[in-house]
């Protein structure tokens, strides 16, 4: 994808993140928490390409001040999921965090 297209499609993302976040963000950027990001899609994708495919909505709730940041030292909170979905329709992202990470653990 050409970088500017990309960077278009980073920005769209990082608005409709801020929409989204309307009324359920945190008072203060988390710092204890765990997030499950979850791909519904007909063609799955390799293990490098799912982490880098939610790189800008992750980058997005640390700039809508959801999570305090999202430095390498706090990535074992952080999953990935995808499930195929045979039909185009079907698509989707699912994006779950959780305030506490300890908690969260004993859930999962």
């Amino acid at each position: 994808m050409h970088f500017r297209k990309r960077a278009k499609e980073f920005k769209r993302l990082e608005i409709l993140c801020f929409h989204q976040m309307i009324g359920k963000k945190p008072e203060i950027p988390l710092t204890d928490f765990h997030i499950t990001f979850e791909r519904f899609t007909i063609r799955p994708l390799d293990v490098d390409n799912l982490v880098a495919s939610f790189k800008p909505i992750l980058d997005s709730l640390v700039k809508a001040g959801v999570i305090e940041d999202d430095k390498w030292s706090g990535t074992d909170n952080i999953k990935y999921r995808q499930s195929k979905v045979s039909k185009k329709a079907d698509q989707r992202i699912s994006i779950e965090v959780l305030h506490d990470a300890k908690l969260a653990k004993e859930l999962h």
